[in-house]
């Protein structure tokens, strides 16, 4: 039966190959930050459907907004009504098989999204959506074929390539997937997604020459861009140069309280102690429960040797939290610490002290 389908949909995909991808590359601007607008329309609609019950603009406009708004309860309801009103459209059933997809019942997914391709409807988002149902249901070989398709269909879509990159990824083809994440990157360079997968395969690969040009043509003074990309070097065990992204985003923002942690975190790695403890500082005069940053602090006091110090960070975080296990440990590894040396200096102190001197030698008087 299977089979059969997607016989089918590659005869559509024949068929469409002329046609346009009326959506480009984004079908629908995304609204889904704007939740509060997004509900008072599936309000005015519903009102609106309560007089027409079955219009089918209506009805394609409440899923159309639900889709955007990230599937809110209700939502398969309102795909199915508006099924029975229009079966044969082709967008009606890539939304269902989109809203299957988000809760990971695949196999509805897969199907409707077949159906969605026998009624003609292929678009950017139809071919990603229904690649990404393939490749998490195992089937990589068929997920290829679709971008191939979606390639031939849209030869000058970035997402493709994207995609592809993906699939070979997937597949361990680190050679391919670069050559795909590089000519997506040629057609656009502001996906971030993509962006940070090419630069991750060169650092992968220890390329940091094309790793260092490409950089240079993504620059911006985006904090969340420089964020993205020190943590991308620090996963690549790379502090050192992690550190100088991370400081350039706490001068953008010295109250940036996530990248002040991983600064902390990153100098801590370093052991860099003192300086650990200097931005945990910082970090705890602007969110005083802040236990990661007194953890840190904690810990880099012990490895000075400064118990007393440790003891006191830890005891102050469990007031906080009671239940945090690795403080909770850590302190009780300290006190043995601390027992075990006041027993040394203890035994130390109990052995005699002989005071030495010298002894005097016998002159020997030889007649």
């Amino acid at each position: 039966m299977l089979k059969h389908k997607l016989a089918i949909l590659i005869l559509s995909l024949v068929v469409c190959v002329s046609c346009d991808f009326k959506y480009g590359v984004h079908k629908l601007e995304p609204l889904g930050s704007h939740a509060d607008h997004n509900e008072n329309v599936l309000e005015a609609i519903d009102r609106e459907l309560k007089a027409k019950p079955n219009d089918g603009d209506l009805l394609k406009r409440r899923v159309n907004y639900l889709e955007i708004s990230d599937w809110p309860k209700g939502s398969e309801k309102a795909i199915l009504e508006a099924l029975v009103v229009l079966p044969e459209d082709g967008e009606l059933h890539y939304q269902k098989g989109h809203y299957y997809f988000s809760l990971d019942r695949l196999e509805q997914a897969r199907n409707s999204l077949v159906q969605a391709g026998d009624l003609g409807y292929l678009t950017a988002d139809y071919f990603l959506v229904f690649t990404k149902v393939l490749l998490r249901s195992g089937d990589s070989d068929e997920a290829l074929k679709q971008i191939n398709r979606f390639q031939h269909l849209d030869p000058n879509n970035y997402r493709s390539h994207h995609m592809k990159g993906k699939i070979f990824y997937g597949q361990r083809d680190t050679l391919q997937a670069l050559a795909s994440f590089e000519q997506a990157f040629k057609m656009y360079k502001n996906d971030d997604e993509l962006n940070l997968q090419l630069l991750d395969l060169y650092l992968t690969q220890k390329d940091t020459i094309n790793f260092n040009s490409v950089l240079k043509r993504m620059t911006r003074d985006d904090s969340g861009w420089l964020m993205k990309v020190a943590l991308l070097k620090q996963d690549h065990n790379l502090p050192y140069h992690a550190i100088q992204d991370f400081k350039k985003v706490v001068s953008m923002n010295p109250q940036n309280l996530l990248a002040r942690g991983y600064l902390t975190d990153a100098y801590f790695r370093l052991n860099n102690y003192d300086s650990a403890i200097r931005h945990s500082r910082i970090i705890t005069s602007l969110d005083s429960t802040n236990l990661q940053s007194r953890l840190i602090r904690a810990r880099s006091y012990g490895l000075k040797y400064n118990y007393s110090a440790a003891i006191g960070e830890y005891q102050r975080l469990l007031t906080i939290d009671s239940t945090y296990v690795n403080a909770s440990e850590e302190l009780n590894t300290i006190y043995r610490k601390v027992a075990y040396l006041r027993r040394l200096k203890e035994e130390q102190e109990s052995i005699p002290q002989f005071e030495f001197t010298p002894i005097k030698k016998k002159k020997i008087n030889i007649d």
